[in-house]
């Protein structure tokens, strides 16, 4: 259900041009979690943390290499027009991709994984 949930949620910003970052299962009890590495719950969590930064590491990727020139590659006369508007578009979704680093539950995960020593832990952090 979770997975359904977050392809939606991703779909949903594509339909409006940006991209958005699904939070991981069990996100919802992040706030009220002080993680140790021996109990089991917190080893699910962490997987979770994980798989998502792998997600976000992708869909990062893939927003980074989307190049202007595309449309002139493809045959196409775009006009300079084009270009600027693909510069103000990746602009924009850049932005959002930044401030929905931001938040207090990303940040967050970030603790999570730094207390867990989560080898994920640089990447994400960077």
């Amino acid at each position: 259900v979770h997975t359904l949930k977050s392809n939606v949620y991703v779909v949903g910003g594509q339909v409006k041009g940006k991209t958005l970052l699904p939070l991981p299962a069990g996100a919802e009890r992040m706030d009220c979690v002080e993680p140790t590495k021996e109990e089991t719950s917190d080893r699910h969590l962490l997987h979770s943390i994980e798989s998502i930064v792998i997600e976000w590491s992708h869909q990062i990727r893939d927003v980074l290499s989307r190049d202007s020139a595309k449309p002139l590659l493809d045959g196409l006369n775009p006009t300079p027009y084009v270009e600027l508007d693909f510069w103000k578009a990746r602009a924009v979704n850049l932005e959002c991709i930044y401030d929905q680093l931001r938040e207090d539950r990303v940040r967050k995960m970030g603790k999570i994984l730094e207390k867990m020593k989560s080898s994920y832990f640089p990447a994400f952090k960077n």
